[in-house]
């Protein structure tokens, strides 16, 4: 063995070591980066999850206060003195049993120094259209239909869900709310971020199950992207309202 062999054998790293150290380094580091990604897309996840739940919990919170505060006493115009009726998509009653996706709600309200009126809260699902060529082309291809609880209301392919609040002095068109309280998710003006920020509408549902004084159900939908698995998915919480749970005072 020459002498020039013996010194490449003690000189240390050779090329190709320090070839494979790299290729080893550089896995390392992909991997690393895959796993980061992964994770920050599960926090992401479960924040856009979080943040859904919390507006069905408000939604529900509201609905409610509206239902503590309806009439108990018989006044006219309030159909059959209960302080609430529930209604179908075009307006019309909804019988016992059925998904109903309008609550009309019946409170007695003293302004400071006015008379007193008779507010008709109206509480329900609808389809929006979306506006701008963003928004439009986003949401053409999303269907909500086979998520929503289709008894109660579908919307087509390319329409939104949401839910629309409004109030009127009851027997006229005096409008009791400042503007109309639609509940857009928080992107509907940025909608080209749909994979970043993922709450997408919502989908309120009642139901009288048995004639009253028997307890109505509320039924709350929130619609989600689902970043793992590039889809739409469903989140659902459902309260139960007692008949009896009046609050027994007027809103002054």
């Amino acid at each position: 063995m020459s002498r020039s062999d013996n010194h490449c054998k003690e000189s240390g790293i050779t090329l190709i070591e320090v070839m494979i150290a790299l290729v080893i380094s550089v896995l390392i580091s992909m991997g690393s980066a895959q796993m980061w990604a992964k994770y920050q897309k599960s926090l992401n996840s479960k924040k856009i999850d979080k943040d859904s739940k919390n507006e069905a919990t408000e939604l529900i919170s509201l609905v409610k206060r509206n239902w503590d505060y309806r009439l108990r006493t018989a006044t006219a115009g309030v159909p059959n003195d209960v302080g609430y009726s529930i209604h179908n998509s075009a307006g019309n009653p909804c019988p016992i049993g059925t998904d109903c996706p309008w609550l009309k709600v019946y409170l007695k309200r003293t302004p400071p120094g006015g008379a007193s009126y008779i507010d008709e809260v109206n509480i329900r699902s609808i389809c929006l259209d979306p506006s701008g060529t963003t928004m439009s082309g986003t949401l053409q291809p999303l269907e909500f239909g086979p998520l929503m609880k289709a008894g109660c209301l579908s919307c087509p392919k390319g329409r939104l869900p949401a839910i629309l609040m409004t109030g009127r002095v009851l027997g006229t068109n005096n409008a009791t709310l400042s503007a109309e309280n639609r509940r857009l998710p928080n992107n509907s003006s940025n909608l080209n971020k749909i994979v970043m920020q993922g709450n997408l509408g919502m989908q309120i549902c009642f139901n009288q199950a048995a004639a009253v004084p028997a307890p109505m159900s509320l039924d709350v939908r929130s619609f989600v992207f689902d970043m793992d698995n590039a889809k739409l998915k469903s989140l659902q919480k459902t309260q139960v309202l007692p008949y009896e749970n009046f609050a027994g005072i007027h809103l002054e």
